[in-house]
């Protein structure tokens, strides 16, 4: 009987506000049970959401630690042991060593980790591969590219929407029609134009490349 009375004296929550002090920034329609009930459900869905969309993510990071007979089970394996093979055949040059030569190098008491880990799979290692030179020089490319594609498309941009430009709106559709074109269909010409004018130095040759494409893509997005 006294707590059928102490809940009918309560009152609603529009008249006693929340049980609780409220200690964080949220709108007052936001404080009811039902809003922070919402809340709750539209949290969990975000995360199992979340979840689902990194699962393609999570796979890519299970198969790089994974050992090739693993990465490639029908049915895939969840549960493995981790293996660091695809990084020592990225970073590494490697050869596969006969029977006899084999059996001397497991002899050997000065192999280092990533020696011995290449020696289960019957190989030596030669010496570091060009991967790390060459992720070297697309960092470069795309960090400099960027850079002057946003600097030079910012300050034309600029100039293309604040002032009448005599044939202003040519010029744009100019700028624009130039990423109609596949990729491809213009792959030979490039390298025929680049190669007439002997300029086969890969760094430079694809950071003006690039440069220019990002620019052109600037100026016609921001100009418009």
């Amino acid at each position: 009987m006294t707590a059928s009375v102490s809940s009918a004296t309560r009152g609603s929550f529009a008249e006693t506000g929340p049980g609780a002090p409220v200690v964080e920034s949220v709108r007052v329609d936001q404080v009811t049970p039902g809003a922070q009930t919402g809340l709750r459900v539209r949290l969990i869905a975000a995360i199992v959401v979340a979840f689902i969309m990194l699962i393609p993510v999570i796979w890519i990071g299970m198969t790089a630690i994974k050992s090739r007979p693993d990465a490639t089970a029908v049915p895939p394996k969840v549960l493995f042991k981790p293996s660091w093979d695809g990084f020592i055949g990225l970073f590494t040059n490697r050869t596969q060593l006969s029977a006899g030569a084999l059996a001397t190098q497991k002899k050997r008491t000065d192999l280092s980790y990533w020696e011995k880990i290449a020696l289960i799979r019957g190989m030596r290692i030669l010496g570091p591969s060009k991967f790390v030179g060459q992720l070297r020089n697309s960092l470069i490319i795309s960090t400099a590219s960027t850079f002057l594609a946003v600097a030079l498309g910012l300050l034309s941009a600029y100039a293309f929407s604040r002032w009448d430009i005599k044939g202003k709106g040519d010029w744009l559709f100019f700028i624009l029609s130039t990423r109609m074109l596949p990729a491809v269909v213009v792959t030979i010409p490039i390298f025929l134009m680049y190669r007439a004018l002997e300029c086969m130095t890969p760094t430079s040759d694809d950071l003006t490349l690039y440069g220019v494409q990002s620019l052109l893509l600037g100026l016609a997005a921001q100009g418009s």
